[in-house]
């Protein structure tokens, strides 16, 4: 990545203001799976795209019959309801207690 790729995403250092500017919840579509994003939780970020878009098909090349997932800092959530719509079982982990309700 160069150095203008880097700095194209800014995260701002209040993250809870930022979080927070959303007031109502949010849907977000991705890989075929729409999810509702509570306000307070971030939206899925650029390595999220990526790792949905290889999710789906490492799945169902698994030899595993009932593959499971460990989904930390799972956010909305999104991933592990892809790996669900694969067949997939597991755990979603999130430090922020909104994500969780998510």
């Amino acid at each position: 990545m160069d150095a203008e790729e880097t700095q194209s995403r800014e995260i701002p250092t209040d993250y809870v203001a930022y979080l927070n500017q959303r007031t109502s919840p949010e849907d977000v579509q991705l890989e075929g799976v729409s999810v509702e994003i509570f306000p307070g939780v971030f939206r899925p970020a650029t390595d999220a795209h990526l790792l949905a878009a290889h999710l789906g098909p490492y799945l169902r090349a698994s030899e595993s019959k009932a593959p499971s997932v460990l989904d930390t800092t799972s956010g909305s959530g999104i991933l592990s309801a892809i790996a669900a719509a694969h067949g997939a079982t597991g755990i979603a982990l999130d430090i922020n207690p909104t994500a969780v309700e998510n």
